[in-house]
């Protein structure tokens, strides 16, 4: 199986440069949680350290896991011209977060920004929280899980409608990228199917276009407690989104902070 589709095929430098204009607002989130509940950290899908980094910066020992050799080498390149103090306290394995044994416990463990929704069979995600509670602290343990909340007119909106999700011009090149989305989504497995339209137009006038498939299983909010707790953990937060407001009908979010039961 190709695990997660979306990472492994994804262009990891310009997931660097999409996610620095989407400007997701996540990162203060994690920082403050992960400095509250201390190291050492384990991200699980670190991708290319976007998370990571940041928090080594912030004293903190961070080891991440992620399959995808294009998102590990962008990481590798980023901590190049990171300050060797901070560059130490960062571990980079290559390895799928369904089956990870680093041997080790850690304080927080998290995974960020829908990344858990790459898992598209239910055996998958309980095998990945089988692994994350295997590597956690017995009872000091916190772990920090971010994803979507579903949102039913998104989903079922026409699969023919190409929706501009965002165009920007990165500075450092003068190239534009425009980037628009289908959705074609399947209420029995659960599972978005996106297609990205990428339109890359050059300084010289000529033009790039690539198209990509992305899918993600959307999860329910009972249906995640649910799933939780049958993988053995208590949830000790549930907020809706990034400034930790309380989950509720309408939230964008299902931010969860557990431990183990």
């Amino acid at each position: 199986m190709a695990f997660p589709d979306y990472n492994k095929n994804y262009d990891a430098e310009l997931y660097d440069i999409e996610c620095h204009h989407a400007d997701m607002g996540d990162l203060p989130f994690l920082r403050g949680l992960c400095g509250q509940y201390g190291g050492p950290v384990l991200e699980a899908c670190v991708g290319t350290g976007r998370v990571a980094i940041p928090l080594a910066y912030d004293g903190l020992r961070v080891t991440g896991v992620d399959i995808s050799n294009a998102m590990l080498g962008r990481f590798r390149e980023k901590l190049d011209v990171v300050p060797v103090e901070v560059r130490k306290r960062i571990t980079i394995i290559k390895d799928d977060m369904r089956k990870f044994q680093i041997g080790k416990k850690f304080r927080t463990v998290f995974i960020a920004f829908n990344s858990f929704l790459a898992l598209t069979k239910r055996e998958d995600q309980i095998a990945c929280l089988h692994r994350i509670r295997d590597h956690m602290q017995p009872r000091k343990g916190r772990f920090i899980l971010d994803v979507f909340n579903p949102d039913l007119d998104h989903l079922t909106r026409d699969p023919r409608q190409k929706v501009q999700e965002h165009i920007y011009t990165d500075e450092n090149t003068g190239i534009t990228h425009e980037l628009m989305t289908t959705i074609r989504y399947d209420d029995a497995s659960q599972v978005s199917n996106v297609t990205l339209y990428r339109t890359h137009l050059y300084p010289d006038g000529t033009m790039k276009r690539e198209i990509q498939e992305l899918k993600m299983r959307m999860i329910f909010p009972e249906e995640l407690m649910l799933l939780l707790d049958h993988c053995g953990f208590k949830v000790l937060h549930r907020w809706g989104n990034y400034r930790k407001e309380k989950f509720g009908p309408g939230m964008m979010k299902q931010l969860i902070v557990a431990k183990i039961k």
